[in-house]
C-alpha cells in the first residue's frame, strides 16, 4: 500500500462526483417478500475527477503517478480539501484495557473509519491534548496505539486532515491532447479501499 498522495493540479475541473457504494444481497421470494443481507459496515466511495486543462508537465506528472501505481494495482491517498477535515471528532472511549483505536469521521450522522492521514493528527483525551511519541503512536492506516490504556469512560477525540485510501477503478487513463502542450483527462475514477 502506497502512501503517495494523488496530485493536486490547477486544471482539475468541477464537478467532483462522489458516490457511496454498498454491497447488499436481496433475495425475493415467489410471494414478493424480501430477505436482505448487508455485507459492508461502511461504504466504499467511487470518486470521479476530471482535468479540463493540463500543461505538458502536469500531464506527465499525472501519467507518471498513474503508471507508478500500475493502474488499479496499488493504492494511494486522495486528499479532498472540501471534505477531509475533522475537529474534535470522537473516535472511542477508554475502558482501561484497550490501547488501539481506529480514527473515525462523521458525515451527516453516519460514522466511518479513516484509513489515511494528510498530516499527524492531534489526539485528545477528555479534552486534554496528548503528545505523539510520548502518549501514543499513529500508523499509516490511521490506527492510534496508546502507550497506556485510556481509563474507563475517558472520551477520545481527534482533529486534523485525513485522506481517502484509494485505487484507480480502471487500468487505463486516456489523456487527450487538444492543443500544443495542452492536455485533458476527461474522467478518472477512484475507488476507496479498506485494508
Amino acid at each position: 500500500m502506497s502512501e503517495a498522495i494523488f496530485p493536486s493540479l490547477p486544471g482539475q475541473a468541477w464537478p467532483v462526483v462522489k458516490a457511496a457504494k454498498w454491497s447488499t444481497k436481496v433475495q425475493t421470494t415467489a410471494s414478493g417478500r424480501e430477505t436482505r443481507a448487508s455485507f459492508y459496515a461502511s461504504p466504499c466511495w467511487l470518486i470521479k475527477v476530471s482535468f479540463s486543462v493540463l500543461r505538458q508537465s502536469e500531464m506527465q506528472q499525472l501519467a507518471g503517478f498513474f503508471n507508478a501505481r500500475r493502474g488499479s494495482w496499488d493504492t494511494f491517498l486522495f486528499y479532498d480539501p472540501q471534505e477531509c477535515l475533522v475537529s474534535e471528532q470522537p473516535f472511542g472511549q477508554g475502558n482501561g484495557v484497550t490501547t488501539r483505536f481506529q480514527l473515525l469521521r462523521s458525515m451527516g450522522g453516519f460514522t466511518e473509519p479513516v484509513f489515511g492521514l494528510k498530516e499527524p493528527p492531534q489526539i485528545s483525551r477528555d479534552g486534554v491534548l496528548l503528545q505523539q511519541g510520548v502518549d501514543y503512536a499513529v500508523d499509516n492506516m490511521a490506527t492510534v496505539t496508546f502507550v497506556t490504556p485510556p481509563v474507563a469512560g475517558s472520551a477520545l477525540t481527534w482533529s486534523g486532515k485525513f485522506c481517502f485510501r484509494c485505487r484507480f477503478q480502471q487500468d487505463q487513463a486516456e489523456f487527450e491532447q487538444f492543443m500544443s502542450n495542452l492536455w485533458a483527462l476527461k474522467r478518472v475514477e477512484l475507488l476507496t479501499v479498506k485494508p
